[in-house]
């Protein structure tokens, strides 16, 4: 078990989640064709805003893999503000009776609240 949770805490992992959730979002919102947090955008420029905002997350990620300084701490920084949105989300926004999603909410904001914070400590790991 603490082998699993120290795999799950490493680098590689934490940026994979992280995006393949933000490409899961990007599919819905394809999907569905609109979205309610951001009504007043037309979803052809909120498309090009997810798609151009994916790419970034992208390129962060491969260079936080190459663990240069300032984008790993940039990195983190997005993690740890990208779990503390999903943490909000779930405990103030996601209604009583849906308990599924509130949990979930609440353990990927923790997550990446934890794996930005253990972003910049596993610099070390990465020079290795």
């Amino acid at each position: 078990m603490k082998m699993l949770l120290g795999r799950i805490i490493e680098p590689r992992p934490i940026l994979t989640i992280f995006l393949l959730l933000y490409l899961l979002g990007i599919a819905w919102l394809f999907v569905t064709g609109e979205s309610s947090s951001y009504s007043s955008i037309p979803f052809g420029k909120l498309l090009m805003i997810k798609l151009i905002t994916l790419f970034t997350y992208i390129l962060l990620a491969h260079y936080t893999l190459k663990n240069i300084k300032i984008i790993v701490w940039l990195m983190a920084a997005v993690l740890v503000l990208s779990g503390v949105g999903a943490t909000l989300f779930g405990l103030f926004s996601v209604g009583p009776n849906q308990y599924l999603l509130k949990i979930f909410c609440l353990i990927i904001g923790g997550y990446f609240v934890v794996g930005g914070i253990m972003l910049p400590k596993n610099r070390r790991i990465m020079e290795k």
